[in-house]
C-alpha cells in the first residue's frame, strides 16, 4: 500500500472512531507501528491530525467539511472579486463545468446575460441561481448531499464522462508551498479530477486564505491547470 493511500485510510478511520492508538491503527491497516508513526508525523505536520494523551485525533477545525451556507458567508469580498475575474473568461456559446464550491457559485450573477451558454454542474444551488436566465443548465445528478448542496458519487461521475467542456471552474480548500491542490472530501476530489479531465481548460478559484495550506486528499498539481485565479498576486511557490 502506498503511503498516501495509508494516510487517507488513517483519516477515514479517525472520522469513524474519533480517537485511535498507534497499535490499533497498525492492526487495522495491517502494517507496522513504525509506518503508522511516520504517517501520523506527516499528517500532524500539515495539521490533519493531532497526537493527544491516549492516541491520535483529527484536527476538526481544519478538516471538517463545512456546509454550503457557511461557505457562502466566508470571505465574501475576496470570492466576489475572484468570480468577476473568472466571468471575464466565459464567452457566448461556451460549454462550462462548474463544481459545487461557493466561490464558483458567485460567478452566476456575472454571466446571466451570456448568450447560448451551457453550464454543467453538480451544484443544486447553481441550477436555481440560473433558472430565470437563457442559459442552458445540465445537472449531473447522483446522490444528493444536503450539507454540501451537491450531487456526488458514481452516478454523477458517469454523467461527467459523457460530456466535454471548453472550460472548468472549480475550487478547493488548500494550495500548498509545493504546488499541490488538496481538500478534505474524497468524494469531491474524485469528481473534480474527472471534471479536469473532461475540460479543455481548468481554472482554480482560490482566495488568499487557502494559500500555503495542505489537506488530506490531493487533487492535482498547480502545473496541471490553465490558471489559478486569486484575489491577491500568487506567491512565487505557485508554478503554472
Amino acid at each position: 500500500m502506498l503511503q498516501y493511500e495509508r494516510q487517507q485510510l488513517i483519516v477515514e478511520y479517525l472520522k469513524q472512531t474519533s480517537i485511535a492508538k498507534i497499535g490499533e491503527l497498525a492492526k487495522h491497516l495491517y502494517t507496522s507501528e513504525a509506518s503508522i508513526r511516520r504517517d501520523i508525523a506527516s499528517l500532524e505536520a500539515v495539521g490533519i491530525v493531532e497526537r493527544v494523551y491516549g492516541g491520535v485525533i483529527l484536527c476538526e477545525s481544519k478538516n471538517e467539511v463545512s456546509s454550503a451556507t457557511a461557505r457562502m458567508n466566508k470571505n465574501d469580498e475576496a470570492k466576489n472579486l475572484i468570480a468577476q475575474k473568472a466571468a471575464e473568461l466565459i464567452h457566448d456559446g461556451d460549454t462550462i463545468i462548474f463544481d459545487n464550491s461557493s466561490t464558483v457559485r458567485n460567478i452566476c450573477k456575472h454571466i446571466k446575460k451570456r448568450q447560448k451558454l451551457k453550464i454543467i454542474t453538480n451544484n443544486l444551488q447553481i441550477c436555481t441561481d440560473l433558472q430565470d436566465t437563457d442559459i442552458t443548465v445540465y445537472c449531473t445528478g447522483g446522490e444528493y448531499y444536503k450539507k454540501r448542496a451537491a450531487f456526488l458519487g458514481p452516478y454523477a461521475e458517469e454523467f461527467l464522462r459523457s460530456v466535454h467542456a471548453d472550460s472548468l471552474f472549480f475550487s478547493c480548500k488548500g494550495l500548498s508551498k509545493d504546488g499541490i491542490l488538496s481538500d478534505v472530501s474524497e468524494l469531491e476530489i474524485f469528481l473534480r479530477k474527472l471534471m479536469i479531465k473532461q475540460a479543455d481548460k481548468a481554472y482554480c478559484l482560490c482566495d488568499s486564505s487557502k494559500l500555503d495550506t495542505r489537506y488530506a486528499f490531493k487533487l492535482c498539481d498547480a502545473e496541471d491547470l490553465t490558471d489559478i485565479i486569486c484575489d491577491k498576486p500568487l506567491p512565487e511557490f505557485v508554478k503554472l
